[in-house]
């Protein structure tokens, strides 16, 4: 019998052999190495629109909330809602709403858990905090071949914080809140995303995907600084869960799939092999899937840089028994690297472009990418034209250029080697380095695909 628990993290933790309730199904296509038992197949997923807890006393407020679970072929939805809620003058809502569908289908045996949490028209602690619209949806899908999740058309409308307006907002943004109307080191994190995915195993032949979304994750101080002591709550509001489970009969052949990008990376000249400051990164789980964030008008103080529209896409899927397929896009525009103000940009483009692919089948595995970038100059000198190509340049593959005391590598690309039947590569648009400033990555895409044989589950 395996358990299930839930972390801090609102994550399952997974153990033993899965089953939950049911007669035994089990089945053994033509081909396969092992019977499984289609009551294996599992979906389990809730939803809660709005969540406030009290850090004083624990206790546990909830609107709109749902579970669904399915284990076998079978289907079952759910849904809740509520109106014009007010929590001790903390939050008001004015619509809630949750709902949470599993479907688990044979033939071929495949497992789909949708899950959703709305709010509209959300007010906390009096106008610190509002939204016209909060939507977090949350998809796993698991499939006796492969495992996917994603968060689309998980949003925002009309979002604003302390009065200023939030769009387009990057998964996991930490703001934080004012002292004299929250308490003293409140914050609150925004679009607060967890995606996992799960190979099978000899000992646990599953495929597994879990995604959790909260888009409002608010932690409060004080939410009433005129009274005596700390008024301690923690606010959730639009909360979604989705875990799906598949049993494989198929083995021997291991696939997977790693997509990731960000706009940006610094490494201060006395941090060069920390994590340094890393600004719109995008990943998928190694079982496949989709993720995409676009945002506006980013800054790096340390640097003074500043980027004026930006987007990653990350994705992978992986065909059975055909070929593992990963891609990651990464854009911005306007750049300005080092802002002197009146002097301009040390560096600027007005935008670029990197892509990386890779693709692994039984007979043959490859990895490609490229870079675009228009009217890059560094010290008032147009590189492009520098290296004798159009405004809109596409340079060769590692080009290596030093102005002004900046080493600069434009398409800079790196292969994956070591692990067998494994395509990989990593392309960064825009390198720099300087004595001063650190290193500045611009535009990094990388993307991974596996097809091998031996696998785990065999």
């Amino acid at each position: 019998m395996r358990t299930f628990s839930l972390t801090a993290a609102g994550l399952l933790i997974l153990s033993g052999v899965v089953a939950l309730s049911g007669s035994a199904q089990v089945v053994r296509p033509e081909g396969a190495c092992r019977s499984i038992d289609l009551q294996d197949a599992i979906g389990l997923g809730d939803a809660t629109a709005l969540r406030v807890v009290e850090g004083n006393t624990g206790l546990k407020i909830e609107r709109s909330v749902i579970t669904v679970s399915q284990d076998g072929p079978g289907v079952e939805e759910k849904n809740a809602n509520a109106l014009r809620e007010n929590i001790e003058e903390i939050v008001r809502v004015e619509t809630l709403s949750s709902l949470g569908l599993v479907n688990v289908t044979y033939p071929p045996l495949r497992t789909d858990l949708f899950t959703r949490a709305l709010a509209l028209r959300v007010d906390i602690l009096e106008g610190l905090i509002t939204a016209d619209e909060i939507v977090a949806n949350g998809t796993a899908i698991a499939t006796w071949r492969h495992g996917f999740t994603h968060a689309r058309e998980s949003t925002f409308t009309n979002l604003r914080i302390d009065g200023v307006l939030y769009e387009d907002v990057a998964p996991n943004t930490i703001v934080e809140l004012p002292a004299d109307v929250a308490g003293e080191g409140s914050y609150v994190i925004l679009y607060e995303r967890q995606d996992r995915g799960i190979f099978p195993t000899s000992a646990s032949p599953f495929f597994q995907t879990e995604i959790t979304v909260r888009m409002i994750h608010a932690f409060i101080m004080d939410s009433n600084p005129v009274l005596p002591g700390d008024q301690k709550v923690e606010i959730v509001v639009a909360e979604s869960h989705s875990f799906a489970q598949a049993p494989t009969p198929w083995c021997g052949i291991r696939q997977n799939v790693n997509a990731s990008g960000y706009v940006a990376r610094v490494r201060p000249p006395t941090q060069q092999w920390t994590e340094g400051i890393l600004v719109g990164y995008k990943a998928i789980p190694p079982t496949g899937g989709s993720a995409k964030q676009q945002l506006t008008d980013l800054h790096i103080n340390s640097v003074r840089t500043t980027l004026n529209a930006t987007e990653t896409r990350a994705t992978g899927y992986i065909n059975v028994e055909e070929k593992s397929r990963a891609r990651t896009v990464v854009k911005a525009a306007n750049l300005c690297v080092i802002d002197r103000g009146q002097e301009g940009c040390r560096i600027f483009a007005e935008a670029i472009r990197s892509e990386a692919n890779a693709e692994a089948r039984p007979d043959q595995r490859f990895s490609w990418g490229d870079v675009t970038i228009v009217n890059l100059t560094v010290e008032g000198i147009n590189v492009c034209q520098r290296l004798a190509i159009n405004s809109t340049c596409e340079p060769e593959k590692n080009t290596k250029l030093e102005i002004a005391g900046f080493k600069i590598y434009l398409n800079r690309q790196f292969k994956d080697f070591g692990e067998p039947g494994h395509a990989g590569r990593t392309v960064y648009a825009i390198w720099i380095e300087h004595p001063e400033f650190g290193t500045i990555i611009l535009g990094r895409a990388k993307a991974g695909a596996t097809y091998g044989f031996g696998a785990p589950g065999a």
